[in-house]
């Protein structure tokens, strides 16, 4: 009966059911093939129209959709498991597909061409990481593979080759130094590399039109991003927890669509931030842990950075007057302070509409400039961590703000007047102030009622929406650590309707 369920499907519902069968997560420690939108994002990639065809199997109750969860029997699996080995049940070198840690052994230990293979998708615990090793040298024979997953998969070998199909990568502790030199990967949209030992991505430019993730957070060897002039489209730049990172190539300047970067941890990084002017689409910056960057002595006014705007388009080179090329050392014997540096960065920042949410917390900032009154857009601010006594009264011109960190400011002494909260246009919204661990912080009452009115504010505009919407809202206020008194409050919505 379950096979001819499956029989009566259209190919591409096919190719859907097998995926799902195959790949389908049934354990907690990772989340690719499990939650909705991770799996129609992965069968996306494999070219499957997923919206229709997800339908279809949910309408012939062939998997279930519950709280956000892709769910399929047991018996459904194995149907699906079972269609893909039929051909070659002994040979999986043969198969479209493989999910078991053994049958990729075997495909690797053979180490001849598999060219049937299209998806691999292998998830482990950590335990399993430190137990068992695969030489993967055969992955370089794999020519149509177009999804490759190696979740805690302890692998070591040669990699002369990632085949040009490749539409989607996530390999966490990739073993090799770099990508393959001759790698073409004109159709590849992410590249997820978390622990890697990668040292340099690759050298000179290569072109991979399509990329729109590129994550090599915690690489711990990591010293250089390359040039990224040929990478068009990249949305998210995420280099968290990158610590030996020296410098990112300049070209960063030209990723018109980046909306995401993620330096955090990037305590050796030096770039000149003046590149960040020209991500127009930039979302979220975030900085933590980076003083050094905050510092650069690199850093100048934006009215003298037009020069970034003037790029040739034949070469990508920024065409620098002569005389701001010879006047450009002299910032090295005068560098800026680094309130003056950060205030330049937000001036600038300004100038990016979309910009939503700014982490610079941990960066040891005695100070935060005036300017920071200019980022209007925000909504997300975090400036933990940090050695200031109090914030500038521009604070105030937040009215988008939603979420103020100031956890471990043990210097704070003083809060100003906090943003007048304009009505929102979003439900959904979870937001609050967040003090935790501000020994130094004064004049309680006045600092509670600040806080308290705030807090109000959000709950008065987000109530509102709540009835239209008939949305569950949870604030949260954390005020601990003031002085000797501790205190922690939480604002609870009942769900509504």
């Amino acid at each position: 009966v379950l096979r001819v369920s499956y029989d009566g499907l259209e190919h591409q519902e096919k190719e859907i059911f097998l995926d799902i069968a195959c790949f389908l997560s049934t354990t907690s420690h990772h989340y690719l093939f499990k939650w909705e939108v991770e799996v129609k994002k992965l069968l996306d990639y494999r070219q499957v129209y997923p919206n229709i065809g997800m339908k279809v199997l949910i309408e012939k109750s062939l998997i279930s959709y519950r709280e956000g969860i892709i769910e399929m029997h047991n018996l459904l699996k194995e149907l699906g498991k079972s269609i893909v080995r039929e051909k070659a049940p002994k040979e999986p070198r043969k198969w479209s597909r493989l999910w078991s840690f053994k049958d990729l052994q075997k495909v690797m230990e053979i180490n001849k061409e598999a060219k049937n293979v299209e998806a691999i998708v292998i998830e482990q615990h950590q335990e399993e990481f430190l137990q068992r090793r695969i030489k993967v040298d055969a992955l370089s024979k794999m020519n149509r593979l177009e999804l490759l997953i190696l979740h805690n998969v302890n692998c070591f070998g040669t990699l002369n080759y990632i085949s040009s199909e490749l539409r989607y990568l996530f390999w966490d502790y990739f073993p090799f130094m770099s990508l393959p030199s001759t790698f073409h990967l004109d159709q590849l949209v992410e590249l997820i590399l978390h622990h890697s030992n990668i040292k340099r991505l690759w050298v000179g430019k290569k072109c991979l039109p399509n990329l729109r993730t590129l994550d090599l957070c915690h690489s711990k060897n990591l010293i250089e991003v390359p040039d990224l002039s040929e990478v068009p489209r990249l949305t998210d730049l995420i280099l968290e927890g990158c610590t030996e990172i020296i410098q990112i190539d300049q070209s960063i300047g030209f990723l018109r669509e980046l909306q995401y970067l993620n330096l955090k941890n990037c305590k050796k990084l030096f770039l000149n931030l003046n590149v960040i002017f020209g991500l127009s689409s930039l979302r979220s910056l975030i900085l933590s842990g980076c003083s050094k960057l905050l510092n650069s002595k690199m850093l100048m006014d934006q009215r003298h950075t037009e020069h970034l705007e003037n790029v040739d388009k034949n070469t990508n080179v920024i065409q620098l007057p002569l005389y701001k090329l010879l006047m450009f050392p002299f910032h090295f014997f005068s560098p800026p302070k680094p309130e003056d540096s950060l205030g330049l960065l937000l001036s600038s920042l300004s100038c990016i509409p979309c910009l939503f949410d700014l982490d610079i917390s941990f960066c040891n900032l005695h100070q935060i400039p005036d300017e920071i009154g200019n980022l209007r857009s925000l909504e997300y601010l975090n400036l933990g961590g940090n050695e200031f006594v109090t914030l500038p009264s521009t604070i105030k011109e937040l009215s988008n703000l939603q979420s103020l960190n100031l956890e471990h400011c043990k210097q704070l002494k003083y809060l100003p007047e906090l943003p007048t909260i304009k009505e929102k246009t979003k439900v959904g919204y979870y937001g609050g102030l967040y003090i935790f661990y501000c020994p130094k912080l004064s004049e309680m009452e006045k600092c509670y009622s600040m806080v308290f009115s705030w807090m109000m504010q959000n709950l008065e505009v987000t109530t509102i929406l709540s009835f239209v919407s008939h949305f569950c809202f949870v604030r949260y206020l954390s005020i601990t650590e003031f002085g000797d008194f501790r205190f922690t409050c939480n604002l609870l919505f009942p769900q509504l309707g």
